[in-house]
């Protein structure tokens, strides 16, 4: 399968943008602390429906967040952002992005939009950061549901220059059917509202289309060999509909992880995968 890719720095005018959002410093060594070399800070931002949700933003210390490229790190899981998500968005700006990873309405509360309404919220929230330039790619991570969330901005948003997808469960009807009892019924059921022989259009219309608005945009998929949530088919499944939609994909499967150990273990493929892009432009 083909190579990883491109990147234009994409200028962000985005902190000097007109965001409306509060901002927070996030104290070194505190709760949400950064690392050396990294300046972290969370802010708010409203989804669609006026919820207010948190947004955390991390970029190098020592360059100015509007000359570097945005990177949107999209969670998993449905409990918000977690501190392994906070670490990995700190690594993600330490090579050099403006790194903007945002919580996603309802699920502080237990209302989840799963691939609905939560794909508005970030696609008004990235036209918000990059200030109408988006002649520039921005570049998207995504993880299991936020993978989901990824795929689906790249069904309509063109010149992204680059996606990583860990752990994807883009086909909700076909997870529905192959997952964990426990998963389909606790998160599926209720974040859907319903079981998938109930209402299989909603399923439908929530799962990544197949269809790309960036032709040859480059995606790296990381999945779990021993994931009983997203099973690692599922990842075959994709790579082979991405790349007859023209993309450009890289495939890798960790053969003893679970859904829950295959981030952790995709923090160096992609830091690569972006590397590499970085290099190619």
């Amino acid at each position: 399968m083909g190579a990883a890719g491109r990147i234009n720095g994409l200028l962000v005018a985005a902190l000097a943008f007109s965001l409306a959002l509060s901002w927070s410093p996030v104290a070194r060594g505190g709760p949400l602390g950064v690392g050396a070399g990294v300046r972290g800070e969370l802010r708010s931002y409203r989804s669609l429906s006026g919820e207010k949700l948190r947004l955390f933003l991390a970029w190098p210390k020592d360059r100015d967040p509007a000359t570097l490229p945005l990177l949107i790190y999209l969670h998993g899981d449905f409990v918000g952002l977690r501190r392994l998500d906070l670490h990995l968005a700190r690594r993600l700006a330490g090579i050099g992005f403006l790194v903007a990873a945002p919580e996603f309405r309802g699920e502080r509360r237990g209302r989840s939009e799963l691939g609905g309404g939560e794909v508005e919220d970030v696609l008004r929230l990235i036209s918000r950061l990059v200030g109408g330039r988006r002649e520039r790619p921005l570049y998207l991570v995504g993880y299991s549901r936020g993978a989901l969330v990824a795929l689906k901005i790249m069904e309509r948003l063109p010149g992204i220059g680059g996606a990583a997808v860990i752990a994807p469960p883009w086909d909700l009807s076909s997870v529905a059917r192959l997952s964990r009892e426990d998963f389909r019924r606790r998160w599926l059921g209720e974040m859907l509202g319903c079981d998938v022989e109930e209402c299989p259009k909603l399923y439908r219309q929530r799962s990544f289309s197949g269809k790309l608005a960036t032709p040859g945009v480059r995606v790296l998929i990381l999945a779990g060999g021993e994931d009983r949530i997203v099973p690692p088919g599922e990842a075959v499944r994709l790579a082979e509909l991405l790349e007859e939609a023209g993309a450009v994909v890289s495939l890798r499967l960790f053969d003893r992880l679970d859904h829950e150990a295959v981030l952790a273990a995709a923090l160096g493929p992609v830091v690569d995968f972006l590397a590499e892009t970085t290099q190619e432009d």
